[in-house]
């Protein structure tokens, strides 16, 4: 995967090393040609579904960020540290919520929209629910009260990016 990254990177500057103007037909052809062999190794050793599971992949390692330095620390903070086992639990909880690289025509409509009253979207019931399984129920309380914020944060951002006035948000 580092490979693949800076193989791109490195293909980038090569074309644009060569003259070609960076975003055109040449410049991008390029590009694919520099970086033929190393997206055919990863297909060879992850099959034909190569860009679903790199999705899926990418999406875990983000998963799991989040989980090491903005849950735990919550997890810490409310004197309710996970173990190993909860913090797998919660990754692969997250995981199996996520669609990236997955087929979306069964996703539910509205899956990522919160409830204005929860502030929780099917999304983040669904990683409680599962979460649930792994956590006790005073860690799921933190869960949801993480995912709860993580939401009006979100919808704050959107109603400041939209330049609108942010949203009221009582806690």
């Amino acid at each position: 995967m580092v490979e693949r990254q800076i193989g791109y990177i490195d293909a980038q500057q090569a074309a644009t090393a060569a003259g070609l103007e960076q975003g055109t037909p040449a410049w991008q052809a390029a590009i694919q040609e520099a970086s033929h062999d190393v997206q055919h190794q990863i297909s060879a050793i992850l099959g034909p579904n190569t860009d679903s599971i790199l999705a899926q992949l990418q999406e875990r390692s983000v998963i799991q960020n989040q989980v090491q330095f903005t849950y735990a620390p919550d997890f810490d903070d409310a004197g309710l540290p996970l173990t190993p086992e909860q913090t797998n639990g919660l990754i692969q909880a997250m995981a199996d919520a996520n669609y990236a690289g997955k087929d979306t025509s069964t996703r539910p409509p509205g899956y990522n929209v919160a409830d204005p009253t929860t502030w929780l979207s099917p999304h983040d019931n669904r990683i409680i629910t599962s979460a649930s399984q792994v956590l006790t129920p005073s860690q799921v309380q933190v869960l949801t009260t993480d995912q709860a914020q993580k939401e009006q944060m979100a919808a704050i951002m959107k109603e400041l990016n939209s330049g609108g006035r942010p949203v009221s948000i009582v806690p």
